[in-house]
């Protein structure tokens, strides 16, 4: 335990001894040798260092008498702030600097060991932080976008947390609402552009024009469309995305008024965007605008497959729209009270409308990964902080001797701790250029190594907020590994240790109790680092080991959208699709082949309401929602999904148009636990024909749709063309899945067929 002198005759003493040399070197060693005499007898020592006080002190005031200068040593600091002003502070930074610069290359492992782990760890803050800004915090590329928000509604009584808008509804809203200065209707679709002699398949969103006015972007030449463009029955008109007329049209002038093919229409270019511009929705992007040609007056209420955006008025926040919207919905019933299924499925389901930021949207579930991520670096910052203190400490001690000469050549505490701090900033910066550089590096790798679903990754780049960040960083750095040697030292230990350098004066525990707590802190973050990576490790396992009802190796995927001009019927969209099957199967090393409407997990399916035949519905309420798609022979086979009662399709079914279906288990298992599903029929709610039926042939393995961690779903399986004919987007689009031991050899080929059948 340590015993300090009396409180009042060490202040007495500090206050009457001269702040030079001689000075602090008595106050140190009365200080250091009552020390050494407490350890034997603290009383003794006390009675010792009050009598060697008073005697200092006597002596202190019989000499000012006789030199008939002041007790108090006021012309000292007099004289001492004289010398300052004579020594411009330009000055005194630059010997400092330079003295620091020589007692950091003086010891080159010191300085490269600390200036490496500081690097390391403000390169990955800085790294991670540029993601941060980039995704999360810098502002999306519209005017005023903190007013843009989606429209959406929920209804989760079904199980159907949020999905768009339906025509009539987003005329309701158009129409009568208080809270927007505009409104937009799009959905995302694609579409073959065929001018050329290579046919490109482009991602397109077909909008109101209202969408324009909502995000506020100019077009860079010609226009965009007018609302008469956009209602039912308009012109054929589109928009080019800057991208898309650089790479397809080599940035000609003269582009606008030509005419060109899509999906066989043709269609007149008016306008291109500005760079930078690709707008498809929250998460998407595309290349081209089309007008949604709707008669949105006459929309029906009940078809949620549209996606709406609005921007708010100035200060009207996004819980006043959910509000008004809420209002308007009851409207909404009263003018389609005469349509049941639309009331049953709003009184079923919960409905209801939800207003969210636009960012929000966009960023989606990657908001809490990268902030954990940035926390995660953050720690490991700390840690080389806390390592690159001890090693200053450990540095510091070997230094002793020097800063006790330094102490006693006049140098103040506060002085020895300005040169602690420079070193350490010296440092910092050292390590922050490195750190900033291999930023500035690995950003790209960051980006490379990044799943495709994170948004906005054309905004992560180095600009002055990252640049700024990893200033503040760096500087935090310093002071948080500098203070450590400046807080540790002081000038009457120095001293002391001067005058006692013969015999040793370690004191122990004390003297490693801040290298101690460092090491302690230091093992705490890395300990929080490594149950964290174990618990994330341990989770991407689990998830690994999750089934998703399909094979995942030996597989090769791709898309073929037939443009309806040229196979108009459904029947001739089939057959095309059964020949292009036959020809692939055909090719060597497949083992088998099919195609579908939309692939589990890669592709989001459609649902609706069916009517079950054994199973009526009660008057009143709403039939059981199922999700849908369509596939053809062989699909299953060829992605390894398991027949696990009657048979997978066949070519009678699409050929001869017998409205057979096949369902998961995961719907037999809702509608007809522990019994035969085999000849039983459903139909879709609202159709009244016999043709309508269809008959369950077979029941497949389940399949996840949505995510790993999301239960399977209850899907039923189409022929791609049934007895009613209306088959929907899956006749005419579907992917391919061709199974094969070595699946990328055999794109050339795939390529090659494709382009001799069309």
């Amino acid at each position: 335990m340590s015993v300090e002198p009396p409180r009042l005759w060490a202040f007495l003493l500090r206050w009457i001894l001269p702040r030079d040399t001689v000075g602090r070197s008595i106050w140190g060693d009365l200080d250091q040798e009552f020390r050494d005499r407490a350890r034997t007898d603290p009383v003794a020592a006390g009675r010792w260092y009050r009598r060697e006080a008073r005697s200092v002190m006597g002596h202190r005031l019989l000499g000012a008498m006789r030199l008939g200068t002041g007790w108090i040593h006021g012309r000292d600091r007099r004289a001492t702030r004289k010398g300052r002003k004579g020594d411009p502070m330009g000055q005194r930074i630059w010997r400092e600097l330079r003295f620091t610069v020589r007692a950091l290359a003086r010891s080159p492992r010191f300085t490269v060991v600390a200036a490496i782990t500081l690097a390391l760890g403000i390169g990955a803050a800085t790294a991670i932080f540029s993601a941060v800004n980039g995704v999360l915090l810098r502002p999306l590329p519209y005017p005023e976008s903190g007013r843009i928000v989606g429209v959406w509604h929920g209804a989760p009584d079904l199980g159907y947390d949020q999905f768009g808008i339906s025509p009539g509804i987003f005329h309701q809203y158009l129409t009568e609402n208080q809270v927007y200065e505009a409104m937009g209707l799009y959905v995302l679709l694609e579409r073959t552009v065929t001018e050329g002699s290579e046919a490109e398949r482009v991602r397109a969103t077909a909008s109101t024009a209202g969408l324009f006015k909502v995000l506020d972007v100019q077009p860079l030449l010609g226009r965009t469309y007018t609302e008469e463009e956009a209602t039912e029955g308009g012109p054929g008109v589109v928009v080019l995305s800057y991208a898309l007329w650089q790479r397809r049209f080599g940035g000609r002038e003269d582009i606008l008024g030509r005419t060109i093919p899509l999906d066989g229409s043709p269609n007149e270019i008016i306008g291109v965007m500005p760079p930078g511009f690709d707008f498809g929705g929250p998460t998407e992007r595309a290349e081209i605008w089309i007008p949604l040609h709707l008669d949105l007056e006459n929309g029906d209420p009940g078809n949620f497959s549209y996606q709406g955006v609005a921007r708010l008025k100035a200060g009207v926040p996004p819980e006043a729209a959910v509000a008004q919207e809420e209002a308007l919905i009851q409207r909404a019933r009263e003018r389609w009270a005469d349509q049941e299924d639309f009331i049953n499925f709003l009184d079923a389901g919960g409905f209801h409308p939800t207003v969210h930021p636009l960012q929000e949207e966009m960023v989606g579930g990657m908001e809490t990964p990268l902030w954990i991520l940035l926390g995660t670096v953050g720690l490991v910052l700390l840690i080389a902080c806390a390592n690159v203190a001890n090693l200053f400490l450990v540095r510091a001690e070997g230094r002793q001797r020097e800063l006790a000469v330094r102490a006693a050549l006049g140098a103040t505490r506060r002085k020895l701790a300005g040169q602690f701090l420079l070193e350490s900033l010296v440092l910092a910066g050292v390590g922050g250029v490195l750190g900033l550089g291999a930023a500035w590096g690995g950003t790209p790798l960051l980006l490379q190594m990044a799943p495709p679903e994170l948004p906005r990754l054309d905004q992560i780049s180095m600009d002055g907020t990252v640049l700024g960040f990893a200033l503040g960083v760096s500087l935090l750095s310093a002071l948080l590994f500098g203070a450590a040697p400046a807080l540790r030292y002081n000038i009457a230990g120095l001293l002391s240790g001067l005058r006692y350098a013969g015999r040793g004066t370690t004191e122990g525990r004390e003297r490693h109790l801040v290298r101690n707590a460092l090491v302690v802190g230091q093992t705490a973050l890395a300990m929080i680092l490594l149950v964290g990576s174990g618990l994330l490790v341990k989770s991407f396992w689990e998830i690994r080991r999750v089934d998703p009802g399909f094979d995942t190796e030996g597989i090769l995927t791709f898309r073929i959208a037939l443009p309806p001009a040229g196979h108009p019927e459904p029947q001739m969209a089939a057959a095309f699709h059964q020949e292009l099957l036959d020809r692939l199967r055909a090719l060597p090393g497949v083992e088998a082949a099919g195609a579908i409407s939309s692939l589990p997990l890669a592709q989001s399916p459609t649902g609706t309401a069916y009517d079950v035949e054994d199973l009526p519905t009660p008057e009143g309420e709403l039939s059981p929602m199922f999700w849908y798609k369509y596939a053809t022979p062989g699909y299953f086979q060829a992605m390894g999904i398991s027949v696990m009662a009657g048979r997978a399709f066949e070519r009678a079914d699409h050929e001869q148009a017998l409205g057979n279906i096949v369902v998961s288990q995961a719907l037999v298992d809702r509608l007809w636990p522990g019994e035969d599903p085999l000849g039983r029929r459903l139909r879709i709610t609202g159709d009244t024909t016999e043709a309508g039926w269809g008959r369950i042939v077979g029941v497949v393995e389940n399949t996840l749709g949505h995510g790993l961690r999301e239960d399977p779903l209850q899907m039923i399986y189409h022929a791609v063309v049934g007895p009613r004919g209306d088959q929907g987007y899956g006749t005419w689009n579907l992917t391919y899945a061709l199974r094969s031991e070595s699946p990328r050899q055999l794109i050339p080929a795939v390529r090659r067929t494709v382009r001799e059948m069309d």
